[in-house]
């Protein structure tokens, strides 16, 4: 079955790098709410008390970079980051890294999930 794979558009982006190292983290995030909100998903997951909340503006930030030929959401992520089969993978984006948390796949029935520190949080339809 396909899995859709979805990245964050800005923590891909070279503005983003820049920005953060120009600025420093802290002051970055605080003149670019969105790079906090992403900062913190990535960093923390879903599961703790400085996550952010699961929002519009974190969801509309995620662009497709894969589709993978995968047996569930488990195995998206064990081919997303050893890499041993490419071929189950159909590259979108021209940039993409590691499945890792903050990142979020979307099941063939459409649902979707985001990898969590522990596990996956089910993104509901009524944040979307």
């Amino acid at each position: 079955m396909k899995y859709t794979v979805y990245q964050s558009s800005a923590r891909k982006s070279d503005e983003y790098y820049t920005r953060m190292n120009t600025l420093g983290r802290e002051e970055a995030c605080k003149k670019y709410p969105l790079y906090g909100k992403l900062d913190m998903l990535s960093f923390f997951g879903t599961d703790h008390e400085l996550s952010p909340t699961i929002d519009e503006e974190i969801l509309n930030d995620y662009e497709v970079v894969a589709k993978v030929e995968a047996s569930g959401l488990e195995d998206v992520f064990r081919i997303m980051n050893v890499w041993d089969d490419e071929s189950v993978v159909e590259r979108i984006a021209e940039r993409i890294w590691s499945l890792s948390v903050g990142d979020m796949v979307e099941t063939p029935e459409g649902q979707k999930f985001i990898v969590d520190g522990h596990g996956w949080y089910k993104v509901e339809e009524e944040v979307a």
